[in-house]
């Protein structure tokens, strides 16, 4: 009676594995295609800004913002850079100042960002196709894009790995146990 009650947990423990590979697998195969499409749509639009038309704009707003530990890991501040802009007699605001996941950095980091967009006139880089959407830094993915990237993949790889792991062993432990 016992062998029965192993097998049975043996069999439960099998499923639930099989639950969470497979859990695993769907998560990452719908989410991370995903989540890269729209980072690589980033890169693109801060490759095509360097063509775009450029005007004088003001800035606004220039200073450095202290967050929460828990928006930022390690570097606690952000920039915060508004400006306006005029395109064909109608006025816009926007605060970009790269492309991509907004930016982390430590005091001195944004302190030298904020230095680089002081308040006055400024030369806005704007889509003529979009002209809400602009940028200061044309050709520019934000400080974070590539670590947010490498971390991304890294971390997508590794559970992807411990899922196949997952089925393979649950493959040849079912082989070992019945061979024929």
């Amino acid at each position: 009676m016992q062998n029965g009650a192993m097998n049975q947990k043996l069999i439960a423990a099998r499923i639930d594995i099989r639950t969470f590979a497979s859990v695993i697998l769907i998560c990452f195969g719908l989410i991370l295609p995903t989540v890269l499409f729209g980072w690589y749509q980033d890169y693109c639009t801060a490759k095509q800004s360097t063509s775009w038309p450029s005007i004088r704009g003001n800035i606004t707003v220039a200073k450095v913002v202290k967050v929460s530990a828990k928006r930022c890991s390690g570097d606690n501040f952000k920039v915060d850079v508004r400006y306006t802009y005029v395109v064909a007699g109608k006025s816009y605001r926007d605060s970009r100042l790269g492309f991509g996941p907004e930016s982390c950095y430590t005091e001195i980091g944004a302190r030298n960002v904020v230095a680089a967009h002081p308040i006055g006139q400024t030369l806005v880089w704007y889509n003529p196709a979009q002209p809400d959407v602009s940028t200061l830094d044309a050709g520019a993915v934000s400080d974070s894009f590539w670590s947010n990237v490498y971390t991304v993949l890294v971390i997508s790889s590794g559970s992807l790995l411990l899922a196949a792991w997952l089925l393979i062993w649950m493959r040849l432990e079912s082989r070992r146990q019945h061979p024929y």
